[in-house]
């Protein structure tokens, strides 16, 4: 995750002659019901059409609601669909990427899979790929291949808008995008993020679509191309309601966990072994909101980070920790500043420091700790401010130690892999001068980073 500020970096992109002739300046509204019915229309603003499918999808039409910012440019500009979740709803999540889409030029494009075209799970969530009966159908009736066919439209209206497309859902919607992914190895997807899904298809040959697949020809997936794609796995930590309204409760989403937070680590986990078994690369990520419940809202900065992050990153300044080290009860007059692993551990009370140097930088739009975890914890972790910058990685013990100041945050634990925190706030309060981190806890669950001696130093990502 880039950057979790919304006012991250405008995008500065150029508006061409042909875009201009293709979106009218007339903007439309939120509440504008018009829906196009006999050819793509992209006004700026708000606007609708509907896209008529054939085959399997014959008389189901799809509502295509989409926001056309006034800077939309196809070049350098994303095409980003936003998937619905279960209550259908296309109209609300479009208007929630609205901000994004003014300040980097975006096209939101938000299909509507409707309750009345497209009653069942089995329609919308699992793609389609099923009939009542079970039987796997052709490819081209499965509504994930709806996504393809929508953005070859929009590439008529716009032909040099870019040659891929990002997606993100939550929910349902995330069921949806992720399953996508592990199918047909032809989708044109550049990102995509499946945030907080119920449950989810396991690249396992024992079981049958769509907890995994084992009637899946080869030809209809390519799992050795699905791990290569970007594939962001998003869970709110808080997501953890084993009786949470809408959870499936059958026995393959049971087997993946009782709520949806231990269902995505397990889903990430279970995929990640199995692309190592295969010996092919692994692209996907995984990302945990801290204190993010089942809300849409909650997670959708997350996505949008994700996706737009090359833009973020074309800013960001990495500033790499300038000393680091762990301190423990158990030893108190012992020195670790030259290890290469930082340790967070309430059980045995060790503490973690971490200075940064804000003297060289200016004004900031956000500040983000990343961290690599080694070792992950369940646990909570709480970051102080130190009581003094006066204080040296290769001396520092438990009994000379600054001690703490003000709480700056907390982590609710972390997976294995890369760990984003938000400290924009305190970094903002510090810059021009040192600024100390400490990292404890009172919880018995232990949390593990690299260090600066380590390959995957901690580092601050800076957006001026």
């Amino acid at each position: 995750m880039s950057c979790l500020k919304l006012q991250c970096y405008p995008g500065i992109f150029l508006l061409i002659g042909g875009l201009l002739m293709a979106t009218p300046l007339k903007a439309l509204t939120q509440d504008d019901q018009a829906c196009s019915q006999d050819q793509v229309k992209f006004q700026t603003g708000y606007g609708c059409w509907v896209y008529h499918d054939t085959g399997d999808n014959t008389g189901r039409p799809v509502k295509v609601w989409y926001y056309n910012p006034t800077k939309f440019s196809t070049q350098g500009g994303k095409v980003i669909f936003a998937m619905h979740s279960s209550d259908r709803n296309a109209k609300a999540v479009r208007a929630q990427w609205r901000s994004y889409a003014d300040l980097h030029g975006a096209l939101i494009l938000a299909p509507e899979f409707s309750r009345e075209y497209y009653p069942k799970g089995r329609h919308y969530n699992r793609g389609n790929v099923r009939n009542s009966k079970g039987q796997i159908q052709p490819e081209s009736d499965w509504t994930f291949n709806t996504i393809e066919e929508i953005f070859d439209l929009v590439r008529g209206v716009f032909p040099a808008a870019p040659s891929q497309y990002s997606m993100q859902g939550h929910s349902a919607g995330g069921q949806f995008v992720h399953r996508m992914v592990m199918m047909s190895p032809d989708y044109r997807i550049e990102t995509a993020v499946a945030a907080n899904s119920g449950w989810y298809l396991l690249p396992d040959q024992n079981y049958n679509y769509s907890c995994g697949v084992s009637n899946i020809s080869q030809s209809q997936q390519n799992l050795n191309k699905g791990y290569a794609r970007k594939l962001v796995v998003a869970l709110g930590t808080k997501d953890n309601d084993p009786n949470a309204k809408w959870l499936s409760h059958d026995s393959c989403a049971e087997m993946q966990g009782s709520h949806r937070y231990a269902r995505g680590k397990f889903f990430y986990e279970y995929a990640r072994k199995d692309a190592a078994n295969r010996g092919v690369p692994f692209n996907w990520k995984l990302v945990e909101v801290q204190g993010a419940e089942h809300k849409s809202a909650d997670m959708l900065e997350a996505g949008a980070d994700e996706i737009l992050e090359p833009i973020y990153n074309d800013k960001a300044v990495i500033l790499g920790v300038k000393q680091d080290a762990t301190i423990k009860r158990s030893y108190p007059t012992r020195n670790y500043g030259q290890r290469t692993t930082l340790q967070i551990d309430g059980n045995s009370e060790k503490l973690t420091y971490m200075q940064f140097d804000l003297r060289s930088i200016g004004q900031i739009d956000a500040a983000i700790l990343r961290v690599e975890v080694t070792d992950p914890s369940n646990g909570v972790q709480a970051i102080h401010e130190a009581g003094s910058e006066n204080w040296s990685e290769v001396t520092l013990t438990f009994n000379n130690q600054p001690g703490l100041k003000d709480l700056v945050t907390t982590i609710d634990g972390a997976a294995v892999g890369e760990l984003n925190i938000d400290l924009t706030d305190f970094i903002r309060s510090k810059l021009g001068g040192m600024a100390t981190l400490v990292l404890s806890s009172s919880d018995a669950n232990g949390l593990y980073v690299k260090s600066k001696e380590s390959g995957s130093p901690p580092a601050l990502v800076l957006y001026p």
